[in-house]
């Protein structure tokens, strides 16, 4: 027997000596792609790290299974083949100690990796990527600590102040996480960014989750990206259930401050709801709703909406598509006109589309105002022929009053299938009502014929009588606005020498002059344009979500809160 042969027996014939065993894992490479890894076993092989010298251990996992299989050879089947299911946990780094014990499989003894230990004083990054402190000084995101450092402290602890938390530690690389949380607007924010969930934060640890390795670095087989993270802390102080990717993506349930927050990797766009009720969604690009059915909204107080540019309102008359049964598709007319018109289907699309009205209606009063108001009737092309539609409608039970500087009336008539339209301008009185037209020169021209009818007809001089003069609009007529402050996605211009004393904030108008500079070049802005003056830019929003969500806890959906 070769003497490679003679010493894997004898490795073979020490390890079936004991049950289990504290190894290092050395290799992770398995073409067999279940998970084997190869370990070194010092207690038994000494210091020999050869290929000869390494146990192919199999990796276990504490749920994994697959259905039974079956007798049916039909490879296009999907219920013939086994269905797999379990938790897979993907192989540890070389140099990972674990656990290995031995298993008889088919009557031979087998290595299997039944669980890892952590690298002693190695487990504050665990679940949760805590914030410590920095090497430039700052509160974030951290590392481990670097053990060529010879450090004095590997414990993460914190400090309250109110709603204000400090971390107490050894100062620490800044792990890249940091760097999403600051675009994030979220960096000093220790109940949606910076976490204190780690394995070293108290003697006895109240944390529980799972924080994976991350991928690796092209070009360095020893550095990672940041890992994937759930964590669920039982902490008084973070009580919570974090879902957060690598890159900042995130799912928060947070108990101690009683808030759900939603945020993607940029922060532009992210949902809160928190314990008074109130629900804010901020996107910085398109927010968008589709229903096939009705789409309600009640706001038991007010319903302010306000656009930075124009609002448009539209009943489109283009569903339901009559060839689609029973909404099933979700189809929608492309041009109704068109549909309409068409010789063959046109009746179809008539009896189905009677709809397209715009209600509005004020239990008080309706107030339009605008530079410009205007009107129009305009009948589809369709329907202009037959001469039914294209009405204007005023109905007033009190007094209708019209002030302008100048009022023109025109009647033109219409050209109809039929007989055409001719114009009328008929203004009537009720039996007892009296019509009266007064100005300084009053003209009354009739091109063909001027009829002037009545019981009796008195044309005379008369004394003038003034028509009253309606108010001018005043600010009180006007919806009401507040100043309120905007933060921008800018941050403040970092201030030298770095490092910082503090992580730069973000930019807010009626706060902080902002890089919305004129003219182009100028190292100052105008703070006149840019809310410095009343503090905030005019809305009409009683709360208003912000880049930097916790900025908008300040506003409240109607005073008091609830009681």
């Amino acid at each position: 027997m070769a003497r490679k042969d003679k010493l894997r027996e004898h490795y073979n014939s020490v390890l079936e000596t004991k049950q289990l065993w504290i190894g290092t894992i050395k290799k992770v490479i398995d073409t067999t792609r279940n998970g084997n890894m190869l370990v070194h076993i010092p207690e038994i092989t000494g210091s020999d790290e050869t290929d000869d010298a390494l146990f192919n251990c199999q990796w276990s996992s504490p749920f994994a299974g697959a259905t039974e299989l079956g007798a049916n050879t039909d490879d296009a089947d999907p219920t013939a083949a086994q269905t797999s299911y379990g938790m897979w946990m993907r192989p540890p780094d070389p140099g990972t100690q674990v656990i290995v014990g031995i298993v008889f499989k088919n009557a031979k003894k087998i290595p299997v990796i039944i669980s890892c230990l952590f690298h002693s004083l190695r487990n504050s990054m665990v679940p949760g990527i805590p914030a410590g402190q920095t090497t430039n000084g700052l509160p974030d995101a951290v590392t481990e600590v670097n053990l060529n450092s010879d450090p004095s402290n590997f414990d993460m602890e914190y400090e309250y102040k109110g709603t204000k938390t400090v971390p107490k530690s050894s100062k620490r690389p800044q792990h890249p996480l940091a760097d999403n949380l600051f675009h994030q607007g979220l960096a000093d924010d220790f109940v949606r960014g910076q976490s204190t969930s780690g394995a070293r934060r108290e003697d006895i640890s109240e944390v529980f989750g799972i924080l994976t390795p991350g991928s690796r670095q092209d070009g360095n087989p020893k550095a990672r990206n940041p890992g994937h993270q759930f964590v669920m802390d039982d902490n008084d102080n973070n009580n919570l259930i974090r879902l957060r990717t690598g890159q900042g993506m995130q799912i928060l349930l947070n108990d101690t401050n009683d808030i759900i927050y939603i945020v993607n990797k940029k922060g532009t766009g992210y949902i809160e709801i928190d314990g008074e009720g109130n629900i804010d969604i901020f996107g910085k690009g398109s927010y968008n709703v589709r229903t096939m059915g009705d789409l309600n909204l009640r706001a038991d107080q007010n319903v302010n909406i306000e656009a930075g540019q124009d609002i448009n309102i539209k009943a489109a008359n283009n569903s339901p598509h009559p060839l689609d049964e029973g909404r099933g598709l979700g189809g929608i007319v492309e041009e109704v006109d068109l549909a309409m018109a068409d010789p063959q289907a046109g009746p179809l699309f008539v009896a189905a589309l009677t709809k397209g009205t715009v209600n509005i209606e004020g239990y008080k009063d309706v107030n339009i105002k605008g530079q410009n108001l205007e009107f129009s009737a305009q009948p589809s092309p369709f329907l202009k022929l037959t001469g039914t539609q294209g009405k204007i409608l005023l109905n007033s039970a009190g007094e209708t009053k019209i002030k302008s500087q100048n009022i023109i009336g025109q009647a033109d008539g219409r050209v109809v299938m039929g007989n055409p339209i001719p114009g009328k301008i008929n203004l009537v009185t009720g039996p007892l009502g009296t019509l009266t037209a007064t100005s300084t020169n009053t003209v009354v021209q009739g091109m063909a014929k001027l009829n002037l009818e009545g019981a009796m007809v008195d044309i005379a001089p008369e004394a003038f009588t003034p028509v009253l003069e309606f108010p001018e609009l005043k600010v009180s007529d006007y919806i009401g606005t507040k100043f309120k402050p905007m933060t921008l996605f800018g941050f403040d211009i970092i201030p030298l020498p770095v490092p910082l004393p503090e992580q730069p904030g973000k930019q807010v108008q009626g706060k902080t002059l902002t890089r919305m500079i004129f003219p182009p070049g100028s190292p100052q802005g105008v703070p006149k344009w840019e809310g410095m003056i009343n503090k905030g830019v005019k809305t009409i929003l009683s709360r208003v979500p912000q880049p930097e969500p916790s900025t908008s806890k300040k506003d409240k959906p109607f005073k008091g809160g609830f009681k």
